[in-house]
């Protein structure tokens, strides 16, 4: 089954760079599966998961996969140290799933890339929250 997925997957990914889809991004939990798909269709973004091993509570290493440009990362791994790695090597942090006002305030005072959520209007509408607060206080967020 997991074989079947995989090549299903592949085959989307090259369904995708056909479309030329220019805002699509292609999630992988496989690094070995991140890695095909990379090589076959180069110009798609490919990201890889980085967590917690639920037997061992070790991190997995953020430094996996070199040429994928967007690492998905738990969000309770996410601190100033992790974003400033990632960044540093040219790579997006998306953090996910962010489904808390708190962690959602936490992720963008890290300055990740994307958060990914089940609630959007929530996020939304923090965001704008802290964007009336910035102009309120005078500070521009360009």
């Amino acid at each position: 089954l997991f074989e079947i997925w995989n090549h299903l997957l592949l085959q989307s990914s090259i369904k995708v760079q056909r479309a030329r889809c220019k805002n699509c991004l292609v999630w992988a939990k496989s690094d070995n599966l991140a890695r095909d798909i990379i090589k076959l269709t180069p110009d798609i973004p490919v990201g890889y998961i980085v967590m917690r091993d639920p037997s061992t509570g070790a991190r997995n290493s953020l430094l996996r996969i070199k040429a994928a440009g967007v690492v998905g990362v738990y969000h309770p791994l996410i601190d100033e140290n992790l974003v400033k790695v990632l960044h540093g090597r040219n790579k997006k942090v998306y953090a996910w799933t962010v489904d808390e006002s708190d962690s959602m305030q936490k992720m963008l005072f890290e300055h990740v890339d994307a958060i990914v959520t089940s609630h959007p209007t929530l996020l939304q509408r923090f965001m704008q929250q802290i964007r009336t607060q910035c102009f309120e206080e005078g500070f521009s967020l360009l």
